[in-house]
């Protein structure tokens, strides 16, 4: 079995020794444990909006379909891209925040019933609780939000000042918790950077 001291290098580094022993505890269980420990229970800056942080009533777009609605949505973008005092810095770049749309799970199987047979279904989202589909990245139920998944193919992006940090506390419904983050991380890295394309780009 892997130790914690073989693994310590690839976790965060600004981690205290016992987070960092926390968050390997966690992976090390990890499909298993997908449950609360998703999420933060610290009390987390209100004004700042975090990497992973679930959102309500964002708008959300659907092209070609160009009318909005509003969704629960997750933001994508790092959490140094979104802080106010950077966007300072690059006054010639208006920056921007990228949210995947968030669907509930329930939602979601209701849909794919219609479409596929149950047994098809059922695996799927088997695979999708456990993290193994590489475009999605699931969410246990929260006191806030339901069980539920973002697809990182579903995304928008709008003005970093289009979310108003002074009611932020209001909108936000879960942080992820170091564990749930670290996860989240993998997950992005695997969707948008595959160095194993497998493609000769000569």
């Amino acid at each position: 079995m892997t130790s914690f001291e073989d693994i310590k290098k690839y976790l965060p580094q600004y981690l205290s020794d016992s987070d960092a022993r926390q968050l390997f505890s966690s992976l090390r269980d990890f499909p298993n444990n997908i449950d609360s420990r998703f999420y933060s229970n610290y009390d987390l800056d209100d004004n700042i909006l975090y990497q992973g942080d679930c959102l309500k009533d964002i708008p959300a777009f659907n092209l070609p379909d160009i009318h909005s609605k509003t969704s629960q949505s997750m933001a994508i973008s790092n959490t140094c891209d979104m802080d106010l005092s950077n966007s300072n810095k690059r006054p010639w770049n208006t920056q921007r925040i990228l949210f995947s749309q968030i669907i509930l799970l329930e939602r979601l199987v209701k849909g794919l019933y219609q479409k596929f047979p149950e047994d098809k279904v059922s695996n799927y989202i088997s695979s999708l609780k456990k993290q193994q589909i590489t475009n999605a990245f699931y969410l246990p139920k929260s006191k806030d939000l339901g069980e539920a998944v973002v697809f990182f193919d579903y995304t928008n992006s709008f003005d970093i000042h289009f979310i108003n940090r002074d009611s932020l506390k209001e909108k936000r419904l879960v942080s992820l918790s170091n564990y749930g983050f670290y996860i989240l991380l993998i997950k992005l890295s695997i969707h948008f950077t595959r160095v194993q394309e497998k493609v000769q780009r000569n």
